[in-house]
């Protein structure tokens, strides 16, 4: 079960490398968004004891893009406001 934490921490990070691709691609000025994590995940038993775990949660956030000559620069801020998890096995 020592694999818990770093595996939440490793979903929510995903999110946030998710959101800052897509401020890339689409070079908007001003956005406001909303991001659900639904996982559940198998943990085998060749990382220990095996279980399951599931995890939900709901970030929220907004982000400006400014240009910059023929750059872009984006400022950002997000919050986690929802996250559960349960575990079983």
């Amino acid at each position: 079960m020592s694999t818990v934490g770093p595996l939440i921490y490793h979903s929510e990070m995903a999110q946030i490398q998710e959101r800052m691709s897509e401020t890339r691609q689409a070079k908007t000025e001003d956005t406001v968004w909303v991001k659900v994590m639904n996982q559940r995940q198998n943990i085998s038993q060749k990382a220990g004891d095996g279980y399951w775990l599931r995890l939900n949660g709901l970030s929220v956030g907004a982000d400006c893009t400014i240009r910059l000559g023929r750059a872009y620069t984006t400022r950002g801020s997000s919050s986690l406001i929802v996250t559960t998890s349960s575990i079983s096995g």
